[in-house]
């Protein structure tokens, strides 16, 4: 990239397709491990700056200005309603086709991304400092837990950005677990 413009030019959109394969790696040691807890915060950062760009891409795509916004619900929010609607619609069904049972944060794609509030990621790194905008229950701070973010990661992609949906194999009805009640 030698001229000042496509210094600054975006990349396309696949590239954010490759950042799936660490965001899905598993964990290469024990579960108890103590690396375990900073493996999670990785991956987490890495889903939620996956969600970040695949609702810009989709802002983009619609002439929605997005400047230096990083809450990712008020993002999702100046979507047009019909895009709103397809994520939702995708959500739970990839939702209800994987996932057995997940926090009552993750009911909706909107309430999950509410549940992450104005700043995902800088409350994901700094986990263990709280935020009273993300404080679920008295005495914790975000939750890390990147697989909360796997079905809204496939259900933006897929319903934004016709990225092709993988067979779902399983039919669950997702119970939700009151995260607010589970106070350690």
């Amino acid at each position: 990239m030698n001229d000042s413009t496509s210094a600054h030019k975006k990349p396309p959109l696949p590239w954010i397709e490759g950042m799936l394969d660490y965001f899905k790696a598993p964990f290469p040691y024990e579960k108890e491990d103590p690396r375990h807890i900073g493996f999670a915060v990785g991956q987490q950062i890495v889903g939620l700056y996956m969600v970040e760009m695949l609702l810009k891409y989709a802002l983009d795509e619609h002439g929605i200005e997005h400047k230096n916004n990083h809450n990712l619900l008020a993002l999702f929010g100046v979507l047009p309603i019909q895009d709103r609607k397809k994520v939702e619609k995708n959500y739970r069904k990839r939702l209800n086709n994987t996932t057995p049972e997940t926090w009552d944060v993750a009911k909706t794609a909107r309430s999950l991304l509410g549940y992450y509030g104005k700043s995902a990621i800088t409350d994901t790194r700094y986990f263990w400092e709280g935020s009273p905008r993300t404080v679920p229950r008295k005495h914790a701070s975000i939750l890390i837990n990147p697989s909360l973010l796997e079905p809204l990661i496939y259900s933006i992609f897929t319903a934004l950005h016709g990225y092709p949906s993988e067979p779902l194999t399983k039919n669950f009805k997702t119970k939700f677990i009151p995260l607010r009640d589970n106070d350690p």
